[in-house]
């Protein structure tokens, strides 16, 4: 499954939770969602919480 964003960058956010860093900032995707996130850190707080739930 891939979201187009309205930059037009695609992303595919299925596989497992992961971060990702794009020009306009933190994201955590997969297992068919995308949460944005303030920073990197953020981020491995977000999925250490959903992995662990």
């Amino acid at each position: 499954m891939k979201i187009e964003l309205v930059e037009g960058v695609e992303i595919d956010i299925s596989g497992p939770l992961r971060k990702l860093r794009l020009k306009d900032g933190w994201y955590v995707v997969g297992e068919g969602s995308l949460d944005t996130v303030d920073s990197e850190e953020e981020a491995d707080l977000l999925i250490q919480h959903l992995t662990t739930q």
